[in-house]
């Protein structure tokens, strides 16, 4: 039995039910007694074992929180068991925590904190009360009864929570009495959990021996703080104010934390910013600090640090990163992504001038980081000539100008300031494609007529104009050289196209690189009968069916035309579809449709343009069928072209054979496949109608909707055949209702089907 006397232990009612995974026997323990402790009454399973986790959480009615380790090997097991307990329970507030680098898993993170371990410190106690006060009313029990194993002996609390250096955590508001003290946080004034954010480094934390703690930051946007510490340049007035000693800017060589300043870039009355190396992994850092003389100020530490968090959010390869937020000897700082190339501001003032297709490259690349911006409700700055800076080989790397508060945004006024940026740039007295670039940058003002074109006032609109004048001009390479007199744009053609499937850049993807494959191919499913289910005969029309899995090739293609024609593809959306729904690309698919036009890994594991598609949501997965001139197949239909007429359990027949297909058995019995394969790569997962992988790699979307089995109230579509995380449960027959329509998990994809032959057989 472990109890809590700890009165601060929080006894709000209402059950509360905990899953903790961890690999190590003597950390399973102490999480599960702060757990009992600090959640008095809670309702906690645990297992050292993520598989063994699932078990347990497939029995729970059930679950309001996940926490795990990431062990150092296979730790994306901890994510596949997070996404299943998505499919059943929805998406549940989590901590991930380990003691190595975790980089490698920030992609996999839909939400969930990241701790660097071990725990027990303030901030992850203030992150659980967080997470539990949302469930209100008052706990009746102070006391949890809990399973321990016996080899392990059960140690006391004080002993297993003792203080230790590197804790990553997850800042509560500053409190009006705040002193620039952790000691002066109350446990009971914490953040209210938000929607998803981006994790925050855990690298380079204050020592044990620091008398002040590290405070790193959720990554929350939060209200406008109410004063703003705008990233403006120092005067020279603000630049010659006097602090007491050791308050104000500080010298190069100081160190914070394991950063090291190396350069005084700007500074002003409240903050500084520096050149810094993060010594523990040898990168080159921008840092801001507020000054120390400001550290008993709670507006303007609640200032630094609400800037920090709105734009740890940000996950996007053309604007610079915020790496973490941290506190050293009263001095609160943020690290943020170094950018050190030039300002499309510089580059005018030096004469610079680029080519028409480099101009549309990085003005495309702009233009995706502001449409993320936007669909993400993001508010930030506008964003302007200062804040676009262009690497040697022509990306772009926007400043982060992210802010607090509700969106405020002028899509027009945006367009505006990106086409003054840019029009410095282009190069005079040119013809051709040049009268095609002016006409443009009339259009971003908002004026248009008969020789120039329609007046672009919205991003959809600015897009669709960017990606067809890449694909008329071809590709650029942009190298800018330093010179002693100034810096030379060398500006070269690139054999391809420059923006493929609704901006996504490949230019000098010279390397590696994959090849899609004909998978358009159908199959005719002939009229008859069929045994559904256990012993269900049932009469189905002819109709025609993917031989294949949608893959992400196939899928790229649709989704340049709904981004190329928005007005048409709202006629391939669902009546219902949520109208807070914009886009039809699946969560990371940027990340992921990139790594496999490349041939390259995603999550650990190789990726090409032949894996399926995945983490499409029904609503994708619907308009994209009819975009193609079909629908999504029935259960009944899915179910005949994977079992035939005889009623077998698997394609193949009534015996398993995990050999024969993707799944997440083990693989010492089963397929090489970590997790996603080419949709033709098992060729032993083949159906009496010759059709492919419907026994395994991803659950497929069907048109049927049944009621939910944990709610009776309401409908769900249903997902037939198992993926690469399923290790059980692999007959045909197994029906797998979904959670809701939005749901959109990387073990899901889907087919399409036609009641008439497709054109290719007509």
């Amino acid at each position: 039995m472990m109890t809590s006397n700890n009165d601060a232990g929080l006894t709000l009612g209402g059950r509360f039910c905990v899953l903790v995974v961890d690999d190590s026997a003597s950390r399973l323990e102490a999480m599960v007694a702060l757990l009992a402790q600090e959640i008095q009454g809670a309702e906690i399973s645990f297992s050292s074992d993520p598989a063994e986790a699932w078990l347990k959480a497939s029995q729970l009615d059930q679950l309001d929180m996940l926490i795990s380790s990431i062990p150092e090997q296979n730790g994306d097991l901890v994510f596949a068991l997070r996404d299943q307990i998505v499919q059943r329970f929805g998406v549940l507030p989590g901590a991930f925590y380990s003691d190595a680098d975790m980089n490698a898993y920030y992609d996999w993170i839909h939400g969930e904190q990241l701790f660097f371990q071990p725990l027990g410190d303030d901030a992850f106690v203030a992150w659980l009360h967080s997470v539990r006060k949302e469930r209100g009313a008052a706990l009746a029990t102070a006391e949890v009864v809990l399973p321990v194993a016996e080899s392990e002996e059960v140690l006391p609390v004080a002993e297993m929570l003792e203080p230790s250096a590197g804790q990553a955590m997850n800042l509560p508001p500053v409190p009006a009495a705040f002193d620039g003290s952790i000691e002066s946080l109350p446990v009971a004034e914490v953040l209210e959990p938000s929607g998803e954010v981006a994790p925050l480094s855990v690298e380079g934390l204050p020592s044990a021996e620091d008398p002040i703690a590290a405070i790193p930051v959720a990554a929350e946007a939060v209200a406008e703080a109410s004063v703003a510490i705008p990233e403006v340049e120092a005067s020279e007035a603000e630049s010659e104010l006097a602090f007491p000693e050791g308050e104000g800017p500080m010298p190069e060589g100081a160190r914070l934390g394991d950063y090291e300043l190396k350069r005084l870039i700007e500074s002003n009355s409240d903050w500084a910013l520096y050149d810094a190396e993060q010594t523990g992994i040898n990168r080159t850092v921008n840092l801001k600090a507020l000054h120390r003389y400001h550290r008993r100020d709670p507006a303007k530490v609640e200032a630094l640090l609400k800037e920090a968090r709105c734009r740890a959010i940000v996950n996007h390869p053309a604007i610079a990163l915020v790496y973490e937020a941290n506190q050293e000897n009263g001095v609160n700082f943020y690290a943020r992504e170094r950018v050190d190339d030039p300002s499309l501001t510089e580059l005018a003032a030096g004469g610079e001038k680029f080519s028409d297709a480099a101009v549309i490259q990085f003005l495309s690349e702009v233009t995706d980081a502001v449409i993320y911006l936007v669909e993400n409700r993001m508010n930030f700055r506008p964003i302007t000539a200062d804040l676009i800076r262009i690497s040697k080989e022509g990306h772009p790397k926007i400043i982060n100008s992210v802010i607090s508060g509700e969106l405020d945004f002028d899509e027009a006024e945006q367009i505006g300031l990106l086409a003054d940026a840019v029009f410095p740039l282009l190069t005079k007295g040119r013809y051709g494609g040049e009268l095609a670039l002016h006409a443009l940058m009339v259009r971003m003002h908002g004026q248009g007529d008969s020789k120039v074109g329609q007046a672009i006032v919205t991003l959809d609109q600015l897009k669709v104009a960017l990606d067809y004048m890449g694909e008329k001009l071809g590709g650029a390479s942009i190298e800018i050289e330093q010179s002693s007199q100034r810096m030379t744009i060398i500006v070269g053609s690139v054999i391809g196209a420059l923006v493929v499937a609704g901006g996504i850049v490949v230019a000098m993807m010279m390397g590696g690189h994959s090849k899609a494959k004909d998978f358009d191919y159908m199959v005719q499913i002939p009229a008859g009968a069929f045994i559904y289910q256990t012993d269900e005969k049932v009469e189905l029309k002819q109709f025609w069916i993917d031989e294949y899995e949608v893959t992400i090739a196939q899928y790229a293609k649709f989704i340049e035309s709904a981004e190329a024609d928005p007005k048409m593809a709202s006629t391939w959306a669902h009546d219902e579809q949520p109208k807070s729904k914009l886009s039809h690309r699946p969560p990371n698919w940027d990340k992921y449709y990139k790594a496999a036009l490349k041939g390259k890994e995603y999550g650990g594991t190789s990726i090409d343009l032949n894996c399926p598609v995945m983490g499409v949501d029904w609503w994708d997965a619907y308009a994209y069928a009819k975009w193609k001139g079909g629908r999504l197949p029935t259960e009944q239909e899915w179910e005949k072209a994977a079992r035939g007429t005889d009623g077998n359990l698997y394609p193949w027949g009534n015996e398993l054979d995990l050999s024969r297909f993707n799944s997440g058995a083990s693989q010492k019995d089963g397929d090489t496949f970590r997790y996603w394969a080419p949709v033709d790569a098992l060729t032993g997962d083949v159906s009496p109608y010759v059709v492919k992988g419907l026994a395994g790699n991803v659950s497929e979307w069907t048109d049927s909707w049944d009621i939910d089995p944990d709610d009776p109230d309401k409908q769900v579509p249903i997902r037939r055949g198992s993926s690469f995380q399923t290790e059980e449960g692999f007959e045909l027959t197994s029906r797998r209702p979904a959670n809701s329509p939005d749901d959109s998990a990387l073990n899901t994809g889907f087919r399409t089907v036609r009641s008439i032959p497709p054109p290719a057989t007509e």
